[in-house]
């Protein structure tokens, strides 16, 4: 995950095989949501062609986001309706904070954050300090964030 001066996320995913990285970049900081869909993206790309998989991304780009708390399904199928790969999820309600065990970017932060590292990066964040985090995990690096 990343994020430019306009307060907009970048979530990644590298694909090892091709060299290839997969990117969605949003206002919307979705976290758990955009990094389940980037893992279905993956799976989905070593099953289909690139052109179907190009057709899929835009019609995906279309759709439009429902209200709060509303479902949103992103659905592959093949040219014979079968149902390749799916997704629904509900969209999170913007003025509710993450949760334990919900939220995985939490759950992360917790299990690899020792307690006072925590209250110092808490107190660095009250005291509007900048904070520089680095890590040779992506993934915990990413989640901290």
């Amino acid at each position: 995950m990343l994020t430019n001066e306009n307060f907009q996320f970048g979530f990644v995913r590298r694909e090892i095989n091709s060299g290839k990285s997969l990117v969605i970049l949003s206002y919307w900081p979705w976290h758990d949501i955009f990094l389940k869909f980037l893992n279905i993206l993956a799976d989905l790309r070593k099953k289909v062609s690139e052109r179907e998989f190009d057709n899929y991304l835009s019609l995906v780009f279309k759709k439009s986001i429902p209200d709060e708390h509303n479902l949103i399904n992103l659905t592959f199928s093949d040219r014979n309706g079968i149902i390749i790969q799916e997704l629904t999820f509900r969209r999170p309600i913007s003025r509710e904070l993450p949760s334990i065990p919900e939220n995985h970017n939490l759950n992360l932060f917790y299990n690899y954050i020792e307690p006072k590292t925590m209250i110092e990066i808490f107190a660095a964040l009250l005291a509007e300090r900048r904070i520089i985090f680095v890590s040779s995990n992506l993934d915990k690096l990413s989640s901290c964030l």
